[in-house]
């Protein structure tokens, strides 16, 4: 049931895609480097044959949107040919506070009026002035038994985005067969995210994701100010809060003064963010639970991240993200290295597992 419904969900955000190759490379573009993961399906089972994290060249991309195209085409040619990258296939994500997702009530209609509905007013769904120069899709998740309404998830992206991202790969000699959204990347990695959040944590924000039963319904970006203050914060974080003294480290050239206060402000911070997340979205819809958090994302293993909200959301546990447990590593690869970047890579991985519906026969 859960596999249909994603299956659904991939086949209506992500029209692009033309082939299903047996070797895929998901490509997840980050402001100072490129997470790459190339998986090979034998018999219907995951190999990940090449996985890693390129820095780029500063001002190459910034919040999900390429700045310079010239540096990423060098970028990622010196990424295959290094790693000895074959498949051309790619799939890449589209991330950012430009990319926008939420969940919407329609009365009931057919597809191509509800197409229409959200076309003429996107303005009203999408808090841009330039939402006219947007693309979206849409999934219908549910209608009501009644027949007088539907829920419906709306995936919206810049169309100038999109169009330097293709124009990149293509001009890089790579074929990019889909476009992903980062959460249904993250969820194809995940064995137990059917009604789960999400917190994918990385040096500049923390993206919260509301998974439920397999819908990423709503999404929110927390930013963080300061990233070299926060480094620090993250490289002070112990098990007992209790443990951090005030000290002062030097972060680059400026000393930061580190007290036991601002590593638990932190901490309280995401809590408090992520129980309104859940709060807000049982104010609306009183069905809905959550069984799990799951921690991800580059900064996600740092600080005992995960033990440290576990003590102050105790109703709800905590998880740390494992995304290659379930893939087979080609003997090639060095499984030590590849669980220490497993987290930062976790979206590429799933940006490369795209195809796995389809290999698996739905």
């Amino acid at each position: 049931m859960i596999q249909s419904k994603l299956k659904s969900v991939g086949e209506a955000l992500r029209r692009l895609l033309t082939t299903h190759p047996a070797t895929t490379v998901g490509v997840a573009l980050g402001s100072e480097a490129i997470q790459f993961a190339e998986v090979r399906w034998i018999q219907g089972k995951p190999e990940l044959i090449a996985a890693g994290i390129e820095k780029i060249p500063a001002n190459s991309v910034k919040d999900g949107c390429i700045l310079n195209e010239e540096t990423l085409v060098e970028s990622l040619r010196r990424i295959w040919a290094l790693h000895g990258i074959k498949s051309k296939h790619v799939v890449v994500s589209l991330s950012g506070q430009n990319v926008f997702l939420r969940e919407l009530l329609f009365p009931a209609m057919s597809d191509e009026e509800l197409r229409q509905a959200i076309k003429w007013e996107l303005d009203k769904y999408i808090p841009s002035a330039d939402a006219e120069n947007y693309y979206f899709d849409f999934v219908v998740l549910e209608s009501a038994k009644n027949l007088q309404s539907c829920r419906v998830l709306l995936v919206a992206a810049p169309l100038a985005m999109i169009n330097r991202m293709t124009r990149v790969l293509k001009e890089a000699g790579l074929k990019p067969i889909a476009l992903d959204i980062e959460p249904l990347a993250l969820q194809r990695t995940m064995k137990q995210a059917n009604n789960a959040i999400v917190v994918d944590i990385d040096d500049e924000c923390c993206k919260l994701t509301l998974f439920q039963q397999g819908f990423p319904l709503v999404a929110r970006f927390i930013p963080f100010s300061g990233a070299g203050h926060t480094e620090v914060l993250w490289q002070t974080l112990e098990p007992d809060l209790s443990k951090a003294e005030k000290r002062t480290t030097r972060y680059g050239d400026e000393p930061v003064a580190v007290s036991q206060q601002d590593v638990k402000s932190l901490v309280a911070v995401l809590a408090r963010e992520i129980r309104r997340t859940i709060d807000y979205y049982q104010m609306q819809n009183r069905d809905a639970f959550i069984d799990k958090i799951i921690v991800t994302g580059g900064r996600a293993q740092l600080g005992n991240l995960a033990a440290n909200l576990a003590e102050l959301l105790p109703e709800t546990e905590v998880v740390v993200h494992s995304p290659v447990m379930q893939l087979q590593l080609s003997p090639s690869l060095s499984k030590e290295r590849m669980q220490e970047i497993e987290l930062p890579i976790a979206v590429a991985i799933g940006l490369a597992l795209r195809g796995s519906d389809e290999n698996n026969g739905g």
